[in-house]
């Protein structure tokens, strides 16, 4: 039959799961913020999708873009989020 034991069992390997996914999610994040993966990407992304430098400056040179600037960083545009 279904015993207790059983449903032990289920609860701590749900626990471990969600523990793992959350160590390794975190770690993902960690090395993600220190190599400024996230704001190469958004950068690289923006270019492929305006697909015009015209633009690209204008959109970097926009006031409420300008307004998030992280400054003292290298690079014309180190945003890791827009948000919406």
């Amino acid at each position: 039959m279904f015993g207790v034991e059983t449903l032990e069992v289920a609860i701590g390997l749900v626990f471990i799961y969600l523990l793992c996914s959350l160590v390794c999610s975190a770690m993902k994040e960690r090395f993600a913020r220190l190599l400024d993966m996230r704001a190469k990407d958004l950068e690289k992304r923006i270019e492929i999708l305006l697909n015009n430098p015209d633009l690209q400056n204008r959109l970097y040179n926009h006031p409420i873009l300008k307004g998030i600037d992280r400054k003292g960083l290298p690079g014309n545009f180190r945003r890791a989020y827009i948000d919406s």
